[in-house]
């Protein structure tokens, strides 16, 4: 193995680090652009009207994206993005409040990409440290190589010494040619540890610490390279041995300056390496046995201990870096100490979470069936069910947020069957106001072909006027004029054809003499029409009432004839509200 090697290692760390720099570009400007074009598209057509189902499943994604960066520790490596994420999730659930839900859609979508946006951000973060961490020990697999080399040098010599023995003994080859084979191997042996030690000085920076003697095992190897290129094999191994004892020399005493240089930060950087290389591990152990999920407070205790031990070593602040890695260690360890208790446990969380997702479900059934119950009108015809369906579902969500799954799915079930008996009330109450319409419509026009009345719609039926000048005074009392006659068999005939609705007769009088007369007048002219409806026109008496007002209900000024004639009326109401 040659220095082919070291360039194969480098440009294989440099691609590494290259390709995961594009993925995590090219996936934040794929997110960053989708949300520019969602956000253009919705400003140039107007918003289709969504389903509270298609909602509710936007903002669940939402808070599924930003669970997922929060467990990456998104909060920490992009604090912007997740703070974004989370604050228009919260207006993406305040307009589905209000039930604006093409808003709440928008919200929801904006919240899911920013989220993935703070994971990716997260994760190049990490790969990044990741590459930083690769390049550091690029060295040590190059010299673990190098390492490999002399290995290999030494293997050569070894079957170059028997080879060219067994080829002596065979007399395939010459003494000398033998012996130059194996003096070619030592050479070449010679020269491979002579590298390697070379290198081992300038990574100490012996150019530095011991320049003279770094130098010097420089040119020595180079002179031993030229000789082995001349076929001078003994003067190359010679020179080569010189060399690597050159370098080892210059190795000791590059160590002796620079520990007498920077002895306590030097031991306090490894110090903090190797604690922080433990502390990785007892993460890595603690992560394969699920101690992020059975254990996640001291999971993350020990996830955040370990982030700040490596700001602390990037500030050079390696006391407090290695202090940081062992209780990130510490409490990896603690994490991993649970799982075995927290296991037992998994059965009954997974339950847990059924009834949580069930509760979540029937929450939003119960919402749907409400918005259902208010676009069939109840929240109008069927108020009380409304109602009541409303408080069901409000208190389910309450009970959904402080944990209260099986409480939750029970309110929720109780609004969805108010939500659909409302929606049953309120079709029978459309419904019957339908046919109550087409009732009092018919009613009004048949009234209208009677002669000599006047005909309204009040806020108790349908009145029917006549003159209040219908009698006649008789040796034994007031009778009904004979001319009326025609006319009120027309309405009694009205009233038996629609037999479903009772009727009140109503005796109205001007304001002329005293009120007590005028109300006991208005009182009998009233029973006596109820009379006449019921013994001679056949019309049920328990359908018929009767009341006297007197003058306290003019329709039309009293200061004249004509309008204390309109005054004196008998009403018949015909009561279909």
């Amino acid at each position: 193995m040659n220095n082919v090697a070291f360039h194969l290692i480098t440009a294989t760390f440099n691609r590494m680090e290259t390709t995961l720099k594009l993925f995590w570009f090219w996936t934040i400007i794929i997110f960053y652009f989708s949300g520019i074009f969602f956000i253009s598209g919705c400003a140039v057509n107007p918003p289709p009207r969504v389903e509270l189902e298609t909602v509710g499943n936007s903002i669940t994604d939402a808070r599924q994206s930003i669970a997922n960066a929060r467990e990456e520790k998104a909060f920490d490596y992009a604090p912007k993005e997740f703070k974004e994420a989370e604050n228009t999730l919260q207006k993406a659930e305040e307009m589905f409040a209000k039930r604006r839900l093409n808003e709440a859609i928008d919200y929801a979508f904006l919240a899911d990409i920013k989220a993935k946006i703070a994971l990716a951000k997260t994760r190049e973060a990490k790969a990044r440290y990741r590459i930083e961490r690769a390049k550091d020990n690029k060295m040590e697999i190059y010299w673990n190589a190098k390492s490999d080399e002399v290995a290999i040098a030494k293997a050569r010599q070894k079957i170059a010494e028997i080879v060219a023995l067994d080829a002596q003994k065979n007399s395939e080859i010459s003494s000398e040619l033998a012996e130059m084979k194996v003096q070619l191997a030592n050479a070449e042996q010679a020269i491979a540890k002579a590298e390697v030690e070379n290198r081992l000085a300038f990574i100490l920076n012996a150019p530095k610490y011991a320049e003279q003697k770094y130098n010097e095992a420089d040119r020595l190897l180079k002179e031993a390279k030229l000789a082995l290129a001349s076929r001078e094999f003994d003067k190359a191994t010679m020179l080569a041995e010189t060399s690597a004892k050159q370098a080892v020399d210059a190795q000791t005493e590059a160590k002796a300056n620079a520990e007498a240089e920077n002895a306590e930060v030097a031991k306090k950087k490894d110090k903090a390496i190797i604690a922080m290389t433990r502390a990785e591990f007892a993460l890595e152990e603690a992560h394969k046995s699920m101690a992020d999920r059975y254990a996640k407070e001291i999971y993350d205790q020990a996830v955040r201990a370990l982030q700040d031990s490596k700001k602390s070593f990037d500030s050079a602040d390696y006391e407090n870096s290695a202090s940081l890695a062992e209780q990130a260690k510490l409490s990896a360890s603690n994490a991993l100490a649970v799982v075995t208790t927290k296991k037992k446990e998994e059965k009954k969380s997974e339950e847990i979470e059924e009834i949580k997702a069930n509760a979540l479900d029937a929450v939003a059934k119960a919402e749907k069936a409400l918005v259902q119950a208010f676009n069939a009108g109840a929240s109008e015809s069927a108020d009380d069910l409304y109602k009541q369906a409303k408080d069901s579902i409000e208190k389910a969500k309450q009970a959904l947020n402080r944990g209260d799954y099986e409480r939750s799915i029970t309110l929720a079930q109780e609004g969805i069957f108010n939500a659909n008996l409302a929606i049953a009330k309120a079709n029978i109450t459309n419904e019957l106001k339908k046919k109550n319409d087409e009732v009092i419509k018919n009613i009004l026009n048949d009234a209208k072909e009677i002669p000599n009345v006047n005909v309204k719609e009040t806020e108790k039926g349908i009145a029917i006027s006549i003159s209040f000048d219908i009698t006649a005074k008789t040796k034994t009392g007031e009778e009904i004029k004979a001319d009326i006659k025609p006319t009120l068999k027309s309405i009694a005939e009205l009233i038996k054809k629609y037999p479903n609705y009772r009727v009140i007769i109503e005796g109205h009088t001007d304001n002329s003499g005293n009120d007590k007369n005028n109300l006991k007048l208005s009182n009998d002219r009233a029973n006596l029409l109820l009379l006449h409806f019921s013994t001679v026109e056949g019309v049920p008496l328990d359908r018929l009432s009767s009341v006297g007002y007197g003058g306290l209900k003019p329709i039309a000024s009293n200061n004249d004839e004509a309008g204390r004639k309109q005054n004196r009326r008998l009403d018949i109401v015909i009561l279909v509200k």
